[in-house]
């Protein structure tokens, strides 16, 4: 075989071992820019401030809610930090509570005054940046509003199920206490503890959303089948 024929051999096997090198770095390359041309280039233009909220209900396992029939909610907010307990004075604290007392009748649980021996009393509080779990100190304006002062000394009862969570920002924290059965267990039993926190949860514009998404966890309320 000439020199002509020979170099044109190895010519073309160079440019076959080239092209076979390369194509599987082509092939990877074109699957990286279709990958990215499926990414917006705005990875904040699709999120929702619903993404960063979190909404806890804990409830008594061992309690049929339909036992319950009437409530009635502390008409004040209040502000939790540590172990001091102070009176918010928002103005739309009103509005607040007035939608979590609706959906507590939507759900058919009657309203009454304080004085009509309620079955439930419900007292809402913010927690600010604390680390007090579920273990708050509302229970003392609680027993006072109430006119329970042997009940200070304890405090609130929760279930041993109930996680103790570490709160490191500031969220709604709503005790719901058994007040049917006070005489009989000698104790404030919270029979529903809710929370919810994240971004806009203390905004007037989101109280109707934020309540409407706590009681749709909320699945064991209810008296409409009673």
């Amino acid at each position: 075989m000439d020199l002509k024929k020979m170099t044109n051999i190895r010519f073309t096997i160079t440019k076959k071992v080239i092209k076979m090198k390369l194509m599987p770095q082509i092939k990877l390359l074109a699957l990286s820019l279709l990958l990215l041309s499926c990414f917006d280039s705005d990875p904040l233009k699709n999120y929702k401030t619903d993404d960063s909220r979190m909404y806890i209900s804990n409830y008594d396992k061992k309690i049929n809610y339909k036992s319950y029939e009437t409530f009635h909610v502390v008409d004040s907010v209040f502000i939790l930090n540590e172990n001091q307990v102070r009176l918010s004075t928002r103005a739309s604290n009103a509005t607040f509570i007035n939608i979590f007392k609706q959906n507590l009748e939507i759900k058919k649980y009657k309203y009454v005054g304080k004085n009509e021996n309620p079955d439930l009393g419900i007292i809402i509080s913010r927690v600010n940046k604390s680390k007090i779990g579920f273990k708050s100190p509302s229970n003392s304006y609680f027993n006072t509003f109430w006119n329970f002062p042997q009940f200070d000394e304890e405090g609130f009862e929760y279930p041993g199920y109930y996680p103790n969570y570490e709160i490191g920002d500031t969220i709604w924290n709503i005790e719901v206490v058994d007040l049917k059965n006070v005489k009989t267990n000698r104790k404030l039993n919270v029979v529903w503890n809710v929370q919810i926190r994240g971004e806009g949860v203390f905004d007037e514009d989101s109280f109707a959303y934020i309540l409407d998404k706590t009681f749709e966890i909320s699945t064991f309320l209810g008296n409409e089948n009673k």
